[in-house]
């Protein structure tokens, strides 16, 4: 597993119910998956797709974002193609 990002519930960044803001934890998604694979291809302009996110239940209090993909796998994809396309866990 690949490195993840961790965050508790704040005052600034939660939404009108006092739960984490949706936007807070797409942004930790999104972050995470940059990082990761920032580290595992050579510096290359990124192309960035729209993001679709799907929450299964309110973030309350903690959330623990990880990224699960084959860093060898990226670079080979990498060097084949000049891309990397990095599908989310239903295949999207």
């Amino acid at each position: 597993m690949s490195p993840g990002l961790e965050w508790r519930r704040r005052t600034e960044t939660s939404n009108h119910v006092g739960i984490i803001h949706a936007g807070v934890v797409s942004t930790l998604a999104e972050t995470t998956s940059g990082v990761n694979l920032r580290g595992a291809v050579p510096a290359a302009v990124v192309l960035l797709r729209p993001v679709a996110a799907r929450h299964r239940r309110p973030a309350e209090d903690y959330v623990i974002v990880e990224a699960r993909f084959d860093p060898a796998a990226a670079r080979e994809l990498f060097a084949a193609a000049g891309t990397v396309d990095c599908p989310s866990r239903d295949g999207r």
